[in-house]
């Protein structure tokens, strides 16, 4: 068993609405054939891949495979093949076992995926990271034949820094995104597309502290036309022996071209952590403002996180 996460959770949106979730459950199988070669299989939730609101309107929230690749470590990096983390950024990198609050708006608004089918090289020398990875960008079978491109690059000090920049690019045809009603940055999803977005993250990690600042900047390219849209977020995490408490703030404005439609979001949990701090259960507690009309989507979050994995202080990405 490589990875087992259990986070059953319940929560209250306004103005009257209540769910059960299994949240971000998984369970991972890894198989080395000997010290170079592996593979890993993981089932969970298909909302998990993250498929980009590029080409679907709807998450997937049926049971299946979300990781199924091979490994291949030799003294020049890591190759990996099939379906895998994209990881773009910090965040990206964060696996569900190490999840304290849910995700930023860059993924609750579907804008990068979380995993996908393709290729992927990393390789890290003192102290620096480089990763590179072309996939299909459909979190699945290519419908319209498109790759797309993730890369980050980056510097940390094991102790208390991550700091790097990342970015991805692709295009999209009308044969995969015509029923998504896709409106990011005004597109026309019956018309092909050209994406690109980037940006820079840093990871503070001093003593019990975690601070985590990351952003990106996109642009949409179709009919000769440039627009852009953006997301970022600032978190703060302090983890003590028996309790932590965590802050977010977010960030997302789908289009610059126009006023009153950007979202900001303030997200605060609390909660109670076993000796090992593989059982964690907290409550999260999630503000939303929008510019133009308020709409009522508070959020209040009960998640009880059960996990054999100990917690990383800066997850391995």
């Amino acid at each position: 068993m490589d990875n087992l996460v259990i986070r059953p959770q319940f929560y209250l949106i306004e103005p009257a609405r209540a769910d059960f979730q299994l949240g971000e459950s998984l369970f991972s199988v890894r198989w080395d054939m000997d010290a170079k070669i592996g593979a890993v299989f993981t089932m969970g939730s298909k909302k998990l891949l993250g498929t980009t609101v590029h080409y679907t309107n709807s998450v997937n929230e049926d049971l299946g495979f979300i990781e199924a690749y091979g490994e291949f470590n030799f003294d020049y990096g890591t190759i990996r093949a099939g379906l895998q983390p994209v990881i773009l950024g910090h965040e990206g990198g964060v696996g569900e076992s190490d999840l304290e609050l849910p995700r930023s708006l860059l993924y609750q608004r579907r804008l990068a995926p979380l995993r996908d089918v393709g290729l992927s090289y990393a390789i890290d020398h003192n102290n620096y990271f480089t990763r590179l990875m072309v996939h299909n960008g459909e979190s699945g079978a290519n419908q319209d034949g498109r790759p797309w491109y993730t890369a980050r690059w980056g510097w940390s000090d094991p102790g208390f820094w991550r700091v790097g920049i990342a970015g991805q690019t692709g295009s999209t045809k009308p044969s995969s995104t015509a029923s998504s009603g896709d409106t990011l940055a005004g597109v026309d999803p019956s018309r092909e597309a050209q994406w690109r977005m980037g940006g820079p993250f840093i990871i503070w990690t001093p003593h019990n502290w975690r601070v985590g600042l990351e952003g990106y900047q996109g642009e949409l390219v179709q009919l000769k036309q440039v627009r852009k849209f953006s997301a970022a977020y600032l978190n703060m995490t302090y983890t003590g022996r028996k309790w932590f408490f965590a802050v977010r703030l977010d960030h997302f404005d789908p289009n610059h071209d126009v006023d009153r439609d950007v979202e900001h979001q303030i997200s605060a949990g609390i909660g109670l952590l076993s000796a090992r701090r593989t059982s964690r259960i907290f409550l999260v507690a999630t503000k939303q403002f929008e510019v133009g009309a308020q709409r009522p989507n508070d959020e209040l979050r009960l998640i009880w996180h059960l996990t054999p994995q100990l917690p990383a202080k800066v997850p391995e990405l």
